[in-house]
């Protein structure tokens, strides 16, 4: 994912890329880059990718089906398939692993002003819940092979945070939230990782 903000394009075609001149939109280029590249290929590398997004998702056909497919309902259908995706497997106990790839691009149009940021960081988690809700069982679950659920996906901040980082929670509002949420989300990947091997 790109952020479109201030870049030319002409019929639907990307012809110069810029980066956007508002501020708060400079700063989701930056969490995009990290959130959905960077945060995803580490995700992806230890098996717990809780999302694929929309635009780029390719599964496994049966394995959709075996899990009732998307939800019509869900806020997040990407993030919630994933995740059943994930239960599924585990209990079952086959053998799975699930991808991302960095190299397509998609180019999307940022917020540009508080408001619209504010409702579409709302609908992310208000996605993220409906999508966690359902198995919060899985949480503290020492048989899966992979923790659902400690993090958001989409903003990097987390739901759990061991009280030795509890230093790092800084206010929402304070610019430095972002480089702060990037730090706890690093050192409670590895706090909170565990993968046991299976009998």
């Amino acid at each position: 994912m790109r952020i479109l903000n201030n870049c030319t394009v002409t019929n639907g075609e990307l012809k110069e890329v810029r980066l956007p001149k508002k501020p708060i939109e400079v700063l989701q280029v930056i969490e995009y880059l990290r959130a959905f590249l960077v945060g995803r290929e580490a995700w992806a590398g230890f098996n717990m990718l809780p999302i694929i997004s929309g635009a780029f998702g390719i599964f496994q056909r049966d394995l959709v089906k075996q899990v009732g497919g998307f939800r019509t309902h869900a806020v997040g259908e990407d993030l919630d398939l994933v995740i059943r995706l994930h239960r599924h497997l585990q209990e079952e106990g086959r053998p799975y692993h699930i991808n991302f790839i960095p190299d397509p691009t998609c180019w999307t149009e940022a917020p540009s002003d508080l408001a619209s940021l504010a409702r579409q960081r709302a609908r992310w988690h208000k996605g993220l819940i409906d999508a966690l809700w359902p198995n919060r069982d899985m949480l503290f679950r020492p048989v899966t092979d992979a923790w659902v659920g400690w993090f958001c996906p989409t903003c990097g901040s987390s739901s759990f945070s061991p009280r030795w980082l509890s230093w790092l929670d800084i206010r929402p509002s304070s610019l430095l939230s972002y480089w702060a949420s990037s730090v706890r989300h690093f050192l409670c990947s590895f706090y909170c990782l565990d993968t046991p091997s299976r009998p």
